[in-house]
């Protein structure tokens, strides 16, 4: 008896250490999808924000996971595990957009895209979270030290309301890798800025000098706010065409 209960023991064994490196591979295979996972979840809780816009808006968990899972289904098979990764993500992201879109109605449809876009961007950290905050809320607060430094608005106040060049200093304070110098530019090439806040289409023309290349198309709409807001909807809508197609 003592034999044989030795002998199961080392049978038992033998099956745990290989239930061991089946698991460890299992997790390893999981981990490699967590992008997929990850997309998902910002989909969905963009969704679930919509209703804050109008209660029609409303979408359940299941409802979102069975469009996931059809679009898994849909996804072209590869052995290549970074092609499949992109093919998942790629159709996930239409299939969930397109049909969550069908019930919107057609003037809150760019700012689901566009919600989706920077949801996407902020978790990369394309999009920090110091320059989402000015965009949605405005300047951050500041000391009386740094108020005094301000200079004096050098645009009239229909181009530039001391209001927003308070936004835009904050942001140079606050985001100097991408906004260092961007004042006493202003101040520098007066004319050049008074052209192109005065144009037509500020959201698409280059910004004067070399701004456009050390911006990124999202810190663009950060001034494009202080300028000219009403042409924030194009600039959106031109940010997630370039973002995403």
């Amino acid at each position: 008896m003592l034999d044989s209960s030795k002998i199961t023991s080392t049978e038992i064994n033998a099956r745990i250490a290989q239930a061991a490196i089946v698991e460890a591979d299992i997790n390893a295979t999981r981990m490699g999808y967590k992008r997929v996972a990850v997309r998902g979840s910002i989909l969905y809780f963009v969704i679930a924000d919509m209703s804050r816009i109008n209660d029609m808006y409303q979408n359940s968990l299941e409802y979102v996971k069975v469009l996931f899972n059809k679009a898994i289904d849909a996804t072209p098979q590869s052995d290549v595990l970074e092609t499949r990764l992109n093919g998942l993500i790629e159709v996930i992201t239409k299939t969930i957009f397109i049909n969550v879109s069908r019930g919107l109605y057609s003037r809150d449809k760019l700012i689901f895209s566009f919600l989706i876009c920077s949801s996407i961007d902020r978790n990369s950290e394309f999009i920090g979270n110091v320059a989402w905050s000015i965009l949605l809320r405005g300047a951050i607060p500041m000391s009386d030290a740094q108020k005094a430094k301000m200079v004096q608005n050098p645009f009239p106040k229909n181009i530039l309301p001391d209001s927003s060049q308070e936004m835009l200093y904050s942001t140079e304070l606050n985001i100097p890798a991408a906004y260092e110098g961007f004042m006493e530019d202003l101040v520098i090439n007066n004319k050049a800025w008074t052209a192109w806040a005065t144009s037509d289409t500020p959201q698409t023309d280059p910004l004067p000098g070399e701004w456009d290349q050390k911006m990124s198309i999202f810190e663009r709409t950060i001034i494009l706010k202080a300028f000219r807001p009403e042409k924030l909807s194009f600039a959106f809508q031109d940010y997630v065409l370039k973002r995403m197609g």
